[in-house]
């Protein structure tokens, strides 16, 4: 009465049929028909059944121990990269923002030193040679401010002369028509 209609086809042409019961509680039974030959022409079965409990047991387990070794995984994982990040690509962008800040308070002598071969060491490179080209701007620019200094200099003092000279004039001028009057 456990084989199906099909199961009992299965057991009639000689093969072994399998069934599988929830009526037992949570874990079941697998039931396996297996035909036996009777004497007298009569078909034979022999039932053979046994528990899920410890297969399922066991697959739950599995899944356990599998969800916490991909855990476990994923943490460690996740720590070394965030380590790893730290290391190649955090303290050298600190690096590089604390250049950038330097730039910008004026302080051109400090110079980066990153080792790296990626981005960032080009990225350094080219904040090194920025530093470079803004010192050799500053000291052009000095230079042109000293000249022009010099050259402001150099006006103010033929500005005197000329002021001198315009003053030597006129008193000559003031001074010469009245003893041009005595004279004559």
């Amino acid at each position: 009465p456990r084989l199906t209609p099909a199961g009992r086809a299965a057991v009639a042409a000689g093969d072994v049929a399998v069934r599988m019961d929830r009526e037992t509680g949570e874990f079941g039974r697998l039931y396996s028909f297996v035909p036996v030959p009777v004497p007298g022409g009569r078909a034979g079965v022999l039932e053979i059944w046994e528990s899920l409990r410890e297969q399922r047991a066991y697959v739950r387990a599995t899944i356990i121990n599998t969800l916490l070794v991909t855990v476990v995984l994923i943490g460690t994982f996740g720590l070394v990269a965030s380590l790893l990040g730290v290391s190649l690509v955090g303290r050298p962008i600190h690096g590089l923002i604390a250049q950038a800040r330097r730039i910008g308070a004026g302080d051109f002598s400090h110079r980066l030193d990153v080792r790296q071969g990626d981005e960032i060491g080009e990225l350094a490179v080219e904040m090194n040679l920025m530093c470079d080209q803004l010192v050799e701007a500053n000291e052009k620019v000095a230079a042109a401010n000293a000249a022009k200094i010099a050259a402001l200099a150099q006006l103010r003092h033929a500005e005197r002369l000329s002021t001198v000279g315009k003053l030597a004039s006129g008193i000559a001028h003031e001074l010469g028509t009245p003893l041009n009057v005595i004279s004559g």
